[in-house]
C-alpha cells in the first residue's frame, strides 16, 4: 500500500533558517550561502532533520491523531540545496499485531525535483 506523498517547496533559505531556530541547529551551511560555498558546497544545503520532519509530517497526515510514530530511521544519501522541491513518499511493507496494538512498518524516502532519492529509511507506527 502506497502512502500519500507530501511535497514541500521550493524550500527557501528562510525556511531553513526558521527550522534552524526551531531545532537549535545553527550550522552555517544551512542558512549562509557564502559560507556554504566557501566550504565547497554548491549553495545552502537542506538539513537532514528537515527531510526527516517531512517524512514524519507525511506519516501523521496519513494516519491522523491517535496513532504513534514509534520510530523513524533515515539515512541521508544525497544533498539537497535551497530552492529544491522535496517530496516524501512511502509504502507499507508489513502489518502485524502485538497484543491489542496493530503495528505498521513502512519504507519511506525523500526525492528532489530531479527524482533523486536523497533520504531513505523505515518507519514504525502503532495504531
Amino acid at each position: 500500500m502506497e502512502i500519500p506523498a507530501l511535497t514541500k517547496g521550493p524550500i527557501m533559505v528562510r525556511h531553513l533558517a526558521m527550522f534552524a531556530a526551531a531545532t537549535a541547529e545553527f550550522v552555517d551551511i544551512h542558512y549562509d550561502g557564502d559560507f556554504a560555498k566557501s566550504r565547497g558546497l554548491p549553495d545552502v544545503i537542506i538539513q537532514g532533520w528537515y527531510k526527516t520532519a517531512i517524512i514524519a509530517q507525511m506519516l501523521k497526515d496519513w494516519v491522523g491523531d491517535g496513532t504513534a510514530i514509534k520510530r523513524i530511521n533515515v539515512q541521508h544519501r544525497g544533498m539537497d540545496i535551497a530552492g529544491n522541491t522535496l517530496t516524501s513518499g512511502g509504502r507499507v511493507t508489513r502489518v502485524s499485531r502485538k497484543g491489542s496494538e496493530r503495528q505498521i512498518e513502512c519504507e519511506v524516502w525523500v526525492e528532489n525535483q530531479h527524482s533523486q532519492r536523497t533520504a531513505i529509511g523505515t518507519a514504525y507506527l502503532i495504531l
